[in-house]
C-alpha cells in the first residue's frame, strides 16, 4: 500500500467515525489544555512564593518575647515581659551593624467608612520597618 492509499483510507475511517473521531480530539484538546493551565498555575505560585520569601528581606533577625514558666509549667510563646521602646533604642544605639530596626505594636480597630464597619488588626512600626522587609511603598509616603 502506498502513501497516498494509506491517507485516504485513514481519512475515510475519520470520516466513517465522525462522533469517534470528534471525542478523540476534544479528550486531547481538554488534555492539552490541562496542562498548559497546571504549568501556569504553578508557575504563578512558584513566582509568589518566591516575591514573599524575597519580602522577608536579607539578613533580618525577628526577636520576640519569650514565655514564662512558674512551678515547671509553661506559659506560652509571648507571656513574658515584652520589649518596650527603650530596648529598641539600645539595640539601635549600642550595636553598630544594624542597618534598620523597628519595634512591632500589635492590636485591633474597627475601620468605619459611611454606615460599614470592619474589624481589623492594626500594627504600629517604626519608619525603619519598610526598610528592614524590604518594601517598596506603592504609593503616598512612610
Amino acid at each position: 500500500m502506498t502513501l497516498f492509499a494509506t491517507i485516504i483510507v485513514a481519512l475515510e475511517a475519520l470520516r466513517l467515525n465522525a462522533l469517534r473521531t470528534t471525542l478523540a480530539m476534544l479528550g486531547i484538546i481538554i488534555g492539552v489544555a490541562a496542562v498548559i493551565t497546571m504549568a501556569s498555575i504553578s508557575t504563578g505560585a512558584s513566582q509568589r512564593v518566591e516575591q514573599f520569601i524575597s519580602s522577608l528581606g536579607t539578613n533580618l533577625l525577628i526577636a520576640r518575647p519569650g514565655s514564662s514558666g512558674m512551678g515547671g509549667r509553661q506559659s506560652g510563646a509571648g507571656t513574658s515581659q515584652s520589649f518596650e521602646e527603650k530596648d529598641v533604642t539600645a539595640l539601635r544605639n549600642r550595636v553598630a551593624d544594624i542597618a534598620a530596626i523597628s519595634g512591632v505594636v500589635n492590636g485591633s480597630g474597627a475601620i468605619v467608612y459611611g454606615n460599614k464597619n470592619w474589624q481589623t488588626g492594626v500594627q504600629g512600626v517604626h519608619a525603619d520597618y519598610h526598610v528592614a522587609r524590604a518594601w517598596d511603598v506603592a504609593e503616598g509616603s512612610r
